[in-house]
C-alpha cells in the first residue's frame, strides 16, 4: 500500500508528524510539500501526473486541498482523505464543498470537528475517522506546577478563534474575587495588558516550561478550536485545564472532570477559574495528577490507533 501526505511548504502540523511516523511502520508513505507560488504548484501537478498511483492521498490543511482534488480527478490516488485542522473550511464552506465532493473520508481531529463537518457538508459518521493529534509532551511531563499559586496561563497564538480577546475581561472578573490572581499569556500576537495580566509573546521552550511551572490552572477560551494541542501540553505539565465547549481537546478534559468544560462566556469561564483556585491543595493535587497521567497516556494510545483507523477506511 502506498500513501502520500500532502502538506504546506512549511511541513506537516507538528502534532500530525507522529501520524506519519506511525503509518510508516505499516506502509510506504511519501510527504509532498505544496509550494506557496502558483507556477511551482503547476510544475508539481505535472510531475504528479507522471508519478505512480497512490492508494491514498491525505490532505493536511487548506493549501494542499486543490492538489489533493486534482490527484483524485486524474486518478493519481484511489482514495482521498482530508484532515480538518484549519478553520478555513468554516469560513469558505462553498469552496471546500467543491473539493470535498471527491473526498472519500474525513480525518476529524476531535468530536467537535466531526459534528461540525457533518452539519456543514452532510457527511455521515461512517465517512469520518476521529483521529486525535499527538503533541510531544515529553518536556511538559517534567514540569512541577505550583498548585498553591493563583496564577493562570494561556498558551497559543493570540487570535480571535482561540478567544484570546476575552482574556483581559476574564482576569479582571477573576480579580474581583481573588485579588492575587494573575494571568500569564504566552504566544505570538498582540493583546492589550490589564492589571493582573502579563503578555510574554513567543518565548523559547525552556522559558515556556518555567512560566507554566509557576501556575496551577490553564484556561483555553476558544470560540472554535479544532483540537488545541496546548491544552494537552498544559495538562502534561500538571495544570488543571478549563476549556470551552468549542475546544476539540475537551474530549480529553472530560476525562479529568466534565465540569471543567464551560460555555464560551466570560462569566462562566471566570466563575470556573475562581472555583478551581478556591479548592483545597489536596483537591487540586488530585486534578493535577489526573491531568498529567491522562496526557502521558494519550500519545501512546493515539499513536497506536491511527494506522488502524486509516486502514479501516481504505477497505
Amino acid at each position: 500500500m502506498k500513501i502520500c501526505f500532502l502538506c504546506p511548504q512549511g511541513g506537516p502540523h507538528p502534532a500530525h508528524k507522529p501520524w506519519i511516523e506511525s503509518l510508516s511502520n505499516f506502509t510506504n508513505i511519501k510527504v509532498i510539500h505544496i509550494p506557496r507560488r502558483i507556477p511551482y504548484r503547476l510544475l508539481l501537478g505535472y510531475n504528479i501526473t507522471l508519478s505512480k498511483r497512490y492508494d491514498l492521498a491525505i490532505v493536511d490543511g487548506f493549501t494542499p486541498s486543490p492538489m489533493g482534488w486534482f490527484m483524485k480527478k486524474i486518478g493519481s490516488c484511489k482514495k482521498l482523505a482530508f484532515i480538518t485542522t484549519s478553520p478555513a473550511y468554516m469560513r469558505f464552506p462553498r469552496l471546500f464543498n467543491f473539493f470535498l465532493k471527491d473526498t472519500d473520508f474525513i480525518i476529524a481531529t476531535s468530536s467537535l470537528t466531526s459534528s461540525t463537518i457533518q452539519k456543514l457538508f452532510n457527511f455521515d459518521d461512517r465517512q469520518i475517522a476521529i483521529c486525535y493529534p499527538i503533541p510531544d509532551v515529553s518536556n511538559f511531563l517534567k514540569v512541577k506546577p505550583s498548585l498553591d499559586s493563583q496564577k493562570i496561563s494561556f498558551l497559543g497564538s493570540l487570535i480571535y478563534t482561540k478567544g484570546t480577546d476575552l482574556l483581559p475581561k476574564i482576569i479582571t472578573k477573576v480579580r474581583t474575587k481573588l485579588k492575587e490572581a494573575e494571568l500569564y499569556v504566552i504566544g505570538s500576537g498582540r493583546l492589550s495588558e490589564v492589571e493582573g495580566m502579563k503578555v510574554f509573546g513567543f518565548v523559547p521552550r525552556d522559558e515556556e516550561l518555567l512560566l507554566l511551572s509557576k501556575c496551577s490552572v490553564y484556561v483555553h477560551p476558544a470560540r472554535f478550536e479544532a483540537f488545541g494541542a496546548s491544552v494537552v501540553e498544559a495538562m502534561a505539565a500538571g495544570l488543571i485545564p478549563i476549556v470551552t465547549e468549542m475546544t476539540g481537546s475537551k474530549d480529553l478534559v472530560v476525562q479529568v472532570d466534565p465540569s471543567l468544560i464551560v460555555p464560551v462566556n466570560v462569566d462562566a469561564i471566570s466563575e470556573k477559574i475562581i472555583e478551581v483556585l478556591s479548592i483545597s491543595i489536596n483537591e487540586k493535587k488530585v486534578l493535577s495528577e489526573k491531568a498529567k497521567r491522562i496526557a502521558a497516556e494519550w500519545s501512546v494510545k493515539v499513536r497506536r490507533e491511527f494506522p488502524r483507523k486509516i486502514i479501516e477506511h481504505l477497505r
